[in-house]
């Protein structure tokens, strides 16, 4: 089973009363990863642009705070594309895939989180970059 295979579109738990929702993630019970790093994005380029990076050494774990996010995961020549259109809906990702992010809507917010420390998660930012490392 190839690692694009084990990418993971799941739904967060959301507790709700008469003022409004919350959505909340735990490491370890709603995803299979151990939170080291967070980082969101308020400038997501509008599909077809995208934001596009790999994390070569750590998983990650892909929310939408606001608006519907669009996800394309590729592994060499295999693209599938997810949409994220609720808050809480949320794309789990294994090392070493090329992702590519855009929005469809013009408020969209993001949250990514990683299983490692910016500084060890090996983040690569250039495709021709990724595919001299990872032979792809």
């Amino acid at each position: 089973m190839s690692k694009i295979d084990h990418v993971q579109l799941q739904s967060l738990p959301t507790a709700a009363d008469a003022r409004g929702s919350m959505t909340y993630v735990e490491s370890q019970n709603q995803a299979d990863i151990d939170f080291a790093h967070v980082r969101w994005s308020t400038i997501i380029p509008k599909y077809p642009e995208h934001f596009q990076f790999a994390a070569l050494r750590s998983s990650i774990l892909i929310m939408s705070l606001q608006g519907g996010l669009i996800i394309k995961v590729f592994e060499r020549k295999v693209c599938k594309t997810y949409h994220l259109e609720a808050p809480n809906h949320s794309l789990q990702i294994p090392s070493g895939l090329w992702i590519q992010i855009s929005r469809d809507s013009d408020k969209a917010v993001g949250l990514i989180v990683s299983s490692l420390r910016e500084e060890d998660s090996g983040y690569v930012y250039s495709y021709e970059d990724y595919c001299s490392i990872t032979k792809s």
